[in-house]
């Protein structure tokens, strides 16, 4: 997340859809350009062809500046523009079906961030002139007289050479005339069966060119066509809807995505595991039905209506809604438990006794939402702190600082619920994946135990131990962290282990000062899990450690903003830790996301720091009133 820039001079000029080489040669410069953009969209009533040709114009050009960014947490935080303004693409009317396909961004290029040079390729040897060999004079025997024997029958077409004989041949047919005329025939005939398979396949490709194009036709001008009135007499005139989504499930594979926003209502309707592709649900109104793990990435249910009259509950638990639009619903008595959300957009969405207990919210969208109290409970119970948007009215109820002892057993509660969850199996899956790839004390080791260190910290599960901040005995960490060969049983053993790894080579050998940067890496992720296990003196000396040997790792936007919530939480210069802080939200656009939980005891106490957010994130998030309150219940009306 990043906040939104003044407008003036020094903009970074946006690139238009046609300039796709166009790149941002770092971090900085690539969140300035998406907080023009962001400025642009809200500022100017572009047409919706014209911004979505600004949106493209830039993902063409974002993508490539993965190809500077080494650093895993500048990578994530680029990869976020992206997701946002994938997510924004997608939601725009004049969107078309490959706007639908994330932008990732660009791998790194080893050739611009490595310090080793690459190894010249050795030049290739000339291969030896083979000498003519003298003249097999069996071989010339041997070959006039099958000349002979073609010529005696009558020139029949069985006597004549094919592939390599024919070549061995023609050295010898300047000896003898009979020979010759053989090897010319032979030579003819393969000529000729070449033409003639030439034209046979070109006649069985005209042929099969034919097929293709009334296959095409009957389908587009007949299947289509059929497929198409018969959902719109289903869903508006049918009776049994659950019928039609059965069918429309099967024959999705042979379809597009189904327009289903002509459907008045759908009511007491059951189809767990309904699979469809993007359906358009928009402006359509939900009562009691029931999608539980159902599969419908890319679905809009853009101004639709959830139970909002007060009627029954809804459940979509465990759904895959992966990029589902949301914007401008008014969802009530709604059940996304367990459902994957990734970058779904809830942007001017109204959420009434909504469920998102366990939900994967990573990038998803909360712009603008109204939310009661209900909805807040089950939000704590998920990483809330992972999806954008958020106004700080919202913010600063979602992540309170500590008041009782009761909080601590709700965090633990939190952090096993999380581990749960299906967004926290994904993510660390990748990292554990890769440390079974990787040898002990190589930067393979290293990099894939900085990733495993860096998502549990993310999102706030095992820092210091697996059952809260206390390891069992048999978690005790290793007595020399460079030589650990098994899993870390938390995010504090691996951070040690990484740094302890990249220490090593970058002091030593030939590789002596060639991973300073990749030190300073690993050290902030090392540094931002002490934070959370409360060693904050720790986590300042690691800090000091980084500006010792690469004094240009401290002013990356993130590090700037934890160093000066530690360099304050132990006393150094609270007036130069506040303005520290001031600058890395205010000058290095700096917006942070997951500390808003992790780090929320050392945050919302520092009313300094409070203002600094509520400012920037008001800046970035306009908060838009809406006076549209929750239904009553019809059943608590009747009671």
């Amino acid at each position: 997340m990043t906040v939104e820039a003044e407008p003036g001079a020094g903009a970074v000029p946006l690139p238009a859809a046609s300039d796709p080489d166009a790149a941002y040669s770092n971090l900085a410069a690539l969140r300035k350009a998406h907080l023009d953009l962001r400025e642009l969209a809200s500022a100017a009533s572009l047409p919706p062809t014209e911004a979505a040709n600004r949106i493209r114009g830039f993902l063409a050009s974002a993508r490539n500046a993965g190809a500077m960014l080494a650093d895993p947490g500048e990578r994530r935080a680029a990869q976020g523009v992206l997701d946002f303004w994938s997510a924004e693409l997608a939601g725009n009317p004049s969107a078309t079906q490959d706007d639908f396909v994330p932008v990732m961004l660009a791998p790194p290029d080893t050739a611009k961030i490595s310090s080793s040079p690459d190894s010249a390729a050795p030049a290739a040897v000339a291969p030896a002139a083979v000498p003519a060999g003298k003249v097999d004079q069996r071989a010339l025997v041997r070959l006039s007289a099958t000349a002979r024997q073609w010529r005696d029958s009558g020139k029949q077409p069985g006597y004549l050479l094919t592939g390599e004989t024919i070549e061995e041949a023609a050295k010898f047919k300047d000896q003898d005339p009979n020979l010759a005329e053989f090897v010319g025939a032979s030579e003819f005939a393969v000529y000729h069966r070449r033409k003639m398979r030439i034209v046979y396949s070109g006649i069985m490709g005209a042929v099969l060119a034919l097929v293709t194009v009334g296959a095409a036709l009957w389908y587009f001008r007949v299947v289509l066509k059929a497929s198409e009135r018969l959902i719109i007499e289903s869903a508006t005139k049918g009776s049994d809807a659950v019928a039609t989504l059965v069918l429309l499930d099967r024959v999705q594979p042979l379809l597009p995505p189904y327009d289903l926003s002509g459907i008045p209502k759908l009511a007491n309707v059951s189809v767990p595991g309904l699979r469809l592709y993007a359906p358009n649900f928009s402006g359509v109104e939900f009562s009691r039905v029931a999608f539980p793990k159902a599969i419908l990435p890319a679905a809009s249910f853009a101004d639709s209506a959830f139970s909002f009259d007060g009627s029954g509950d809804n459940d979509f638990s465990g759904a895959l809604l992966r990029q589902a639009q949301f914007r401008g619903a008014r969802i009530a008595a709604t059940s996304f438990e367990g459902a994957d959300l990734y970058r779904a957009s809830f942007d001017r969405a109204i959420l009434c006794d909504v469920n998102f207990t366990g939900a994967n919210l990573r990038n998803a969208s909360f712009w603008a939402v109204t939310l009661n109290d209900a909805t807040k409970e089950t939000l704590k119970k998920t990483a809330w702190w992972q999806a954008l948007g958020w106004p700080w009215s919202e913010i600063e109820k979602l992540a309170p600082p500590h008041q009782s002892v009761a909080n601590a057993s709700e965090d633990d509660r939190l952090r096993q619920s999380l581990k749960r969850s299906r967004g926290f199996k994904d993510d660390i899956g990748r990292p554990v994946a890769a440390f079974k790839r990787s040898s002990a004390g190589t930067i393979e080791r290293a990099l894939a135990l900085n990733d495993f260190a860096w998502t549990e910290a993310v999102w706030g599960v095992d820092i210091a131990g697996p059952n809260g901040d206390s390891a069992k005995a048999g978690d005790a960490a290793p007595s020399d962290p460079c030589s650990a060969t098994d899993l870390p049983a938390n995010a504090q053993q691996a951070a040690e282990q990484a740094v302890c790894i990249v220490g090593k080579l970058n002091g030593e050998g030939d590789t002596k000062g060639t991973q300073t940067e990749l030190l300073s890496s690993l050290r902030d992720t090392r540094a931002y899990v002490q934070m959370q296990s409360n060693e904050m003196a720790g986590a300042v000396k690691t800090f000091e450690e980084m500006g010792r040997d690469d004094p240009s790792a401290l002013e990356a936007g993130e590090t700037y903003f934890r160093y000066a919530i530690a360099q304050y939480a132990v006393g150094q210069d609270k007036l130069a830790a506040v303005q520290r802080f001031r600058a890395a939200i205010e000058e290095k656009h700096y917006q942070p996301t997951h500390e808003l939980q992790t780090l929320r005891d050392y945050i919302f106490t520092v009313s300094e720091f409070v203002d600094v957010l509520r400012t920037s994130t008001n800046k970035l998030w306009p908060p838009v009133p809406n006076e549209t309150g929750c239904p009553v219940r019809k059943s608590a009306v009747a009671k």
